[in-house]
This record gives structure tokens, sequence and C-alpha cells, in this order.
């Protein structure tokens, strides 16, 4: 699911995402628009999307090793 597509249907504000991942408000506006979070916001927001919104979605790879 889209970061998007993640915010509308949970009807989450982007400004309260922001301050769920630890991160600016423009930053999470921007990613909206389509730039690449860094790898380890990619993964904050994974984790505050309970797996819906993934790195693979974000960033189209994931860096993190496989155990």
């Amino acid at each position: 699911m889209l970061l998007k597509e993640y915010l509308t249907k949970y009807r989450i504000n982007p400004v309260e995402f922001a301050v769920r991942c630890k991160v600016s408000p423009a930053s999470v506006y921007l990613y909206l628009k389509g730039r690449k979070p860094h790898q380890k916001i990619a993964e904050m927001i994974e984790r505050q999307s309970d797996g819906l919104v993934t790195v693979f979605e974000l960033r189209g790879k994931d860096k993190r090793t496989k155990p």
C-alpha cells in the first residue's frame, strides 16, 4: 500500500504521522509527492504503519539483511 493510500484509508493527518515517525511534517509531504526516504526512515514508516506501507514500496529496494 502506498503511503498516501494508507493515510487516506485510516484518516491519519500527515502532520500526526510525522510526529509518530519522528520526522518533520515537510518530510512526510515530500514522501507523499514521491521523494524516497532514507532507509532508516522507511523502516520507521513501515513499523508505524504495522507493515502496510513497506520499505520496498517507499524505496524500491530493501537493504536490510535477511536472517
